[in-house]
């Protein structure tokens, strides 16, 4: 799996002119291997979108979005919105009171999903908007 996300997420991040990531991309796998949850959609052996998520909050409070992502021939699949609702009646079930991510600003599509999902902004810092879920 590790080289299936790293070539995913090299791929998507050069089709996007290098804005996707600005970290390492081989670190940043390894780090959402280890320590997130990580669920993919694939079609006839090929990755076309994860989601990454970490659950690891010592007191089962808060759940934290880290990656959405969607190859470009995939966008307007659904992909994202599945992925997404998957996640949020997972981290429900476990019990979690709040569901939060960061987005850049100039993200206007992943903003209006986050959106209609019910998120709401709580701050803006460096062309980063937090926003933040209570399930």
């Amino acid at each position: 799996m590790r080289g299936k996300l790293i070539d995913f997420l090299e791929t998507l991040n050069n089709d996007l002119e290098n804005s996707l990531l600005s970290v390492d991309i081989p670190s940043y796998v390894d780090k959402i291997i280890k320590c997130a949850t990580i669920i993919s959609i694939s079609k006839e052996s090929e990755l076309k979108a994860f989601i990454a998520f970490y659950e690891n909050d010592k007191n089962g409070e808060t759940a934290y979005l880290t990656m959405i992502a969607v190859c470009k021939a995939c966008w307007q699949s659904g992909y994202g919105k599945r992925l997404l609702e998957f996640s949020i009646n997972e981290i429900r079930n476990k019990d979690y009171k709040l569901y939060r991510l960061e987005v850049k600003e100039d993200n206007f599509k992943a903003i209006k999903l986050y959106k209609k999902y019910g998120f709401i902004s709580t701050s803006v810092e460096n062309g980063v908007i937090n926003m933040e879920k209570r399930l």
